[in-house]
């Protein structure tokens, strides 16, 4: 719980919390400062309140919209600035349009699912994969997935599929929702910008001398995604490259990176799918093109800053069978994570001979993320990637782990 900032944003049905006493703010200074729940029916023959979305309120001691007009809907959803964290869970009909919140940068947004129980055979079946769409239809952090039992069940799902609760309890889902929010808060991200177009022909350039390389990697990239399809599970993930045959200053503190862009299919992946980043000494970096690169690009730049031998990397979510584990669970982008991978890569050195053919290619796993190959050249990425044998992630099912907030579970 808060002590929240009482300001209303909306002229609507708002319920305004009482604030907490001073021994319960003392123990809240680092969660966000204000938060907001939307909920209830929408629409117009119906406006009904939620009882449970009452009682999520109260005990987020967050602002609260419960039910009303479709108007209020909209209105609500396009002002939520100053808010840090808002869960999202209106009921509208499927027949009107969806209305989407819009969220600030930085903010945690928490949408919601109704799964099928015995769905019969001309109902639409809703399970947690399709809960976890809904997350990135909505550029969200994290779903509510409910059950419609008796007592109704919350499963609380972040974007790569972990579980922070599973619980009839609301006591036990506020809890998650707490700790979801400051594990989220806590990321360490580097933003991205677009480079100065004065330089965009360099990086073209640079682009094109690659093209045989990129070709390879888009290549083992394609294989190693028609593999991971006989698990059933979900690729996704990236891959990117230094190429130091081709790019002379690749030793330098700023070298080019090209990088798979955002979303793009790894079972079709080609050369125009690589988006040319540059990395300055002092850590920024700024990418070049009409496509953003892969959130996870600033983790990658600092594994080929601080591990020279690397000039590979492929990243998917899925589990290789056989290979070590990171400690830790972080979210996407998280720059956090390259000293999680380094630490794996190390703690393998028995030797120093040992340590240093380990640190020139290989394969490990991401706690409750996926796996991350690694290589020097081509060759050696071809030769691991033809010998992985994959492990589904079990999406949905999976309960997240981290040392890092305690977990109600």
């Amino acid at each position: 719980m808060l002590d929240k900032t009482v300001g209303a944003v909306l002229p609507l049905p708002i319920q305004f919390i009482h604030n907490p006493p001073k021994k319960e703010r003392k123990k809240m200074s680092n969660y966000p400062t204000k938060r907001i729940i939307i909920g209830g029916n929408f629409g117009k023959t119906t406006n009904k309140q939620s009882g449970i979305v009452t009682k999520l309120a109260k005990m987020l001691n967050a602002d609260c919209v419960n039910g009303g007009s479709l108007e209020d809907l909209e209105h609500a959803a396009q002002n939520l600035v100053g808010y840090n964290l808002i869960i999202w869970m209106p009921n509208v009909s499927n027949e009107t349009a969806k209305i989407y919140p819009k969220k600030a940068v930085g903010s945690v947004l928490i949408c919601s699912k109704v799964l099928t129980i015995n769905a019969a055979p001309t109902r639409e079946h809703r399970t947690e994969i399709d809960a976890i769409e809904r997350i990135f239809k909505m550029h969200g952090n994290a779903v509510i997935a409910i059950k419609r039992t008796n007592p109704f069940s919350f499963k609380l799902i972040d974007a790569l599929g972990n579980v922070w609760t599973d619980t009839t309890q609301l006591e036990d889902l506020v809890s998650s929702i707490e700790c979801l929010t400051r594990w989220t808060k806590k990321a360490i991200r580097v933003s991205i910008p677009k480079g100065p177009d004065a330089e965009s022909l360099i990086s073209f350039e640079n682009t094109i001398a690659a093209s045989d390389q990129l070709d390879a990697l888009a290549d083992v990239n394609r294989q190693i995604a028609k593999n991971f399809e006989a698990t059933k599970g979900r690729f996704f993930g990236n891959s990117s490259t230094r190429c130091t045959k081709l790019f002379p200053t690749a030793r330098s503190k700023e070298q080019i990176l090209w990088v798979s862009r955002r979303n793009v299919n790894k079972k079709y992946i080609q050369r125009k799918d690589f988006v040319p980043v540059k990395s300055y000494p002092d850590g920024t970096l700024c990418y070049f093109g009409d496509h953003k690169p892969s959130v996870d690009t600033p983790i990658q730049s600092i594994l080929y800053n601080e591990l020279p031998s690397i000039n590979y990397m492929i990243h998917g979510h899925s589990y290789v069978k056989g290979v070590p584990y990171t400690r830790d669970y972080f979210p996407c982008g998280d720059c956090r994570e390259a000293t999680a991978v380094k630490e794996v890569v190390y703690s393998s050195a028995h030797a120093l001979s040992f340590f240093i053919a380990n640190a020139r290619g290989g394969v490990l796993n991401l706690l409750n993320h996926g796996f991350l190959m690694y290589a020097e050249n081509l060759n050696q990425l071809k030769n691991i990637a033809s010998n992985l044998k994959f492990e589904e992630r079990e999406i949905g099912f999976e309960f997240a782990q981290t040392s890092e907030i305690p977990m109600p579970f």
